[in-house]
């Protein structure tokens, strides 16, 4: 609370040096005064916000190791392993960090968001979520789409990928790129795999089916490949906590067991014999009718099915190159 404060006894020499500087500064007696209060006291507000902003960091940090650690099989990981991982040479420093005593530079929090999992923006000022999201719409060409979900264009390649859709009536579809055994992506996706969709949502579920058996053929043809495709059905409020980006990605999918519906929404042969959720035949049926009435599609089709495609030469000269 503001207020007045009225100071007595102050020596004579006090009053003519405050007079003297307030000459000089061409400011009042008063606020010279305020001045000189101000000049003494701000070096403690500073020491306070910079030991709030440290608290505020080691509670983020805390915050994503115990989250990223819902995912780890065995052991968890801890700040020896962190300061090992990002090239420290002791590990008494990143223990630090986590207790509040020292504040990481930008650099060093970059580094553990890289190895954690978690969004770098988040870790510095507490912006955004603690994992990374975007919303996006995949290419609609096969062979962009198909590039665009393995990253085949980034110096760093999918090494799982997961399609997740909303099990809910409407079914909403994220898409979540990991790599190695903690980093993960998602992605926000304006796609329904439903038949809650009209003529622009057939139209991109038609390519999405052509995708998806571009990628299935890749995967299944391609010996030793690194990725691995895995779909799911995510209930409501998981699926919705997946979007706020507050929960890694992978302790939610690890709850549940996937569904193998991405091998088989383009497939006539399999679609017709399950019943992943209630509509499932019909919405495959209404895509399945627009891909095979459609040129573009069965032209894309009959490179796919024979392995003529040009995403496989691209992606079998990138091997061999490696």
């Amino acid at each position: 609370m503001l207020g007045k404060i009225a100071i007595r006894n102050i020596p004579a020499a006090i009053w003519e040096g405050l007079e003297t500087l307030a000459h000089q500064h061409e400011r009042s007696l008063e606020g010279e005064a305020r001045y000189a209060l101000q000049s003494w006291v701000e070096p403690l507000i500073q020491q306070k916000e910079r030991s709030a902003r440290r608290i505020e960091v080691s509670a983020r940090l805390r915050d994503l190791l115990e989250q990223t650690n819902k995912t780890v099989r065995g052991r968890p990981i801890k700040p020896s392993h962190i300061a090992q991982e990002i090239g420290e040479d002791y590990a008494e420093g990143v223990e630090n960090w986590f207790s509040g005593e020292q504040e990481p530079s930008f650099k060093q929090l970059d580094a553990i968001a890289t190895y954690l999992g978690g969004e770098s923006v988040w870790l510095r000022h507490g912006d955004r979520q603690m994992f990374p999201i975007e919303s996006t719409r995949i290419p609609e060409s096969p062979a962009e789409g198909f590039e665009w979900l393995l990253d085949l264009a980034e110096p760093e390649k999918v090494s799982y990928l997961h399609l997740v859709r909303n099990s809910n009536e409407r079914g909403s579809l994220a898409i979540v790129k990991q790599y190695g055994d903690l980093r993960c992506k998602t992605y926000i996706t304006p796609y329904h795999v439903s038949e809650v969709i009209g003529t622009g949502g057939e139209s991109s579920l038609a390519h999405l089916s052509v995708i998806l058996e571009l990628l299935y053929k890749y995967y299944t043809t391609k010996g030793g490949t690194k990725v691995t495709v895995k779909s799911y059905l995510l209930s409501e409020g998981k699926f919705r906590a997946l979007l706020e980006g507050q929960t890694h990605p992978l302790s939610l999918l690890r709850e549940i067991s996937d569904t193998p519906w991405w091998e088989d929404f383009w497939d006539v042969n399999q679609f017709r014999q399950h019943e992943y959720w209630l509509g499932w035949k019909s919405v495959c049926e209404r895509i399945y009718r627009i891909v095979e009435s459609t040129s573009y599609y069965q032209e894309q089709l009959k490179l796919i099915r024979s392995q003529t495609h040009p995403c496989f030469e691209r992606v079998a000269n990138g091997a061999a190159s490696q």
